[in-house]
């Protein structure tokens, strides 16, 4: 946090970091960025502190705009409309990015039903746009929302119609409130990880609370195919069956099938690399990219090694599309 944005030249060989710079309206805004979000024109939307930076591929420059409080986004799509969502403070913003040039013009915002918590991870499922929450807050008002997808519009509903959050009293519900991370798997399991608790996999098909409705995993002492530790953070996922777990001691991958087989390949352990790991990102051309504290690695598959580790250098922003 606090370092601006960093690109990657593969053809070049080199990763160089754009900040912003004071006095420069047409810069990057703040050098604090929650998401990055790419739109089907290749053009950088930027969830900053300050607002949302907005990167047009042509003419290499941001246009900000000062939305404070902002944190997730998700580009969502209903065919031949582009919208990008924002959690801001206690509710959703949306934005129409078809051919609009006045970004304020076109929100729309959704109340959320839950105070003092922020959206940490979006992801729009079959039927419904997940959202997980973080933040200590009481019961009622965290774990994970879903906004249900209008079959006809392709747009989510104005409030989420489904809840799942931790009974205490309940292990047939997921382990824990803070809920870092969502996805859906092809399968339709919505995969939740949490701050604390390990991960949770929710059967959208048995009635929530209910036996069967709810799998957790957890780290378990001397079973090496078990997760490697219990606060995970995002998921990335690789193919059908199985997802990328980014965790504080490290990175594995996930493999599961419909029988419920759940096995963790510990693929990056912290004792061996000591950067925290952040994000992981596949490029069009396949290659698999692990951003941490310090630096930034290549990887290559089968099996999964380092191949190249890259130190950034501060550059202009002038510098990004040369």
């Amino acid at each position: 946090a606090g370092r601006g944005l960093f690109r990657y030249i593969l053809e070049r060989d080199s990763l160089i970091n754009i900040q912003a710079e004071p006095g420069n309206k047409f810069s990057l805004q703040s050098n604090r960025i929650w998401a990055i979000t790419v739109d089907r024109d290749n053009s950088l939307w930027l969830s900053t502190s300050h607002g949302v930076s907005h990167l047009v591929k042509r003419s290499i420059n941001y246009y900000n705009v000062n939305l404070p409080d902002l944190h997730s986004s998700i580009l969502y799509n209903t065919g031949e409309n582009e919208y990008l969502i924002w959690n801001q403070a206690e509710k959703l913003l949306a934005a129409h990015l078809n051919n609009n040039p006045d970004l304020k013009k076109s929100l729309k915002d959704t109340p959320l039903p839950f105070k003092d918590a922020v959206i940490s991870g979006f992801w729009k499922g079959q039927k419904y746009l997940w959202a997980g929450t973080v933040g200590k807050v009481p019961i009622g008002h965290a774990g994970v929302f879903g906004f249900a997808i209008n079959p006809q519009s392709k747009m989510i509903e104005q409030s989420p119609s489904i809840h799942f959050e931790m009974d205490p009293n309940n292990t047939n519900t997921i382990a824990a409130q803070e809920c870092n991370d969502v996805w859906e798997s092809g399968s339709g399991d919505l995969w939740i990880a949490h701050g604390h608790g390990g991960i949770s996999r929710v059967n959208l098909k048995v009635p929530y609370g209910s036996e069967g409705s709810v799998t957790r995993y957890t780290h378990v002492e001397g079973d090496s195919t078990s997760l490697i530790f219990n606060p995970t953070y995002s998921f990335f996922p690789e193919d059908k069956h199985s997802v990328w777990v980014i965790t504080f001691m490290g990175v594995e991958l996930l493999h599961f099938d419909e029988s419920k087989q759940v096995r963790f390949e510990h693929v990056f352990i912290r004792q061996g690399f000591p950067e925290v790991a952040d994000v992981l990102f596949r490029t069009k051309d396949g290659n698999l990219f692990l951003g941490t504290t310090r630096e930034f690695h290549l990887i290559a598959p089968n099996p999964y090694v380092i191949i190249g580790t890259f130190h950034p250098k501060k550059v202009s922003q002038t510098s990004l599309f040369d």
